[in-house]
C-alpha cells in the first residue's frame, strides 16, 4: 500500500466523523459523544486497556499518538492520565452562573458523589490540545457524569 492513499482514507474517515460542538449543536450527553467519535468497527483487544476519545473543534484534530505508543505511555506511567491545563480566559464563561456539580447535574445518580464533591464549584481551566487518558478515567467521563448542562452552560454565553 501507498502511504499517500492510506491516508486519504484516514482522513476521510475522521472528517466524516469528526463533531462540531459550535455550529450544529449536537446533543453533548455521553451517549450521543460515545456515538461521534468511537469507531464503527471491531478491532482485535489489547493486553493493556486503553480508550481513545477526542472532541475537538473542526479542522484543529491530528492524531498525534498511535494508540500502540499510547499503551507504551500508559505502561510507563502504570495508568496515569496526563493533562495539560493553564488558566482559561476569564471572559470565555459567565461568572454569574452557577458552576457547582449539583447544579450543573454533573452526576445523574447523586449516590455516586459525596456532598463535598456534589457542592464544590468547579474551577474552569483551558485545555491544552494533547491529553492521555486511562480507560478508568474514560470510563468515569462517559458512564457516571452527564456534561450535557455543562456544555450548554459554556456554548450559552
Amino acid at each position: 500500500g501507498q502511504p499517500h492513499i492510506f491516508w486519504g482514507v484516514i482522513k476521510q474517515w475522521v472528517t466524516a466523523r469528526r463533531p462540531n460542538l459550535r455550529q450544529s449543536r449536537p446533543h453533548v450527553n455521553c451517549e450521543k459523544i460515545r456515538e461521534r467519535v468511537m469507531a464503527q468497527q471491531h478491532f482485535r483487544e489489547l493486553p493493556f486497556g486503553v480508550a481513545y476519545a477526542r472532541i475537538v473543534y473542526e479542522n484543529y484534530d491530528i492524531v498525534i499518538k498511535t494508540v500502540y505508543e499510547t499503551i507504551y505511555i500508559f505502561q510507563a506511567l502504570d495508568g496515569t492520565n496526563d493533562i495539560g491545563v493553564t488558566k482559561a480566559d476569564p471572559d470565555r464563561w459567565d461568572h454569574s452562573a452557577k458552576w457547582d456539580m449539583r447544579s450543573l447535574g454533573l452526576f445523574p445518580d447523586e449516590t455516586k458523589a459525596t456532598p463535598l464533591q456534589l457542592n464544590t464549584t468547579l474551577k474552569i481551566r483551558q485545555a491544552l490540545a494533547q491529553a492521555s487518558l486511562s480507560r478508568d478515567a474514560v470510563n468515569w467521563m462517559v458512564n457516571t457524569i452527564d456534561v450535557t448542562k455543562l456544555m450548554d452552560q459554556f456554548n450559552n454565553d
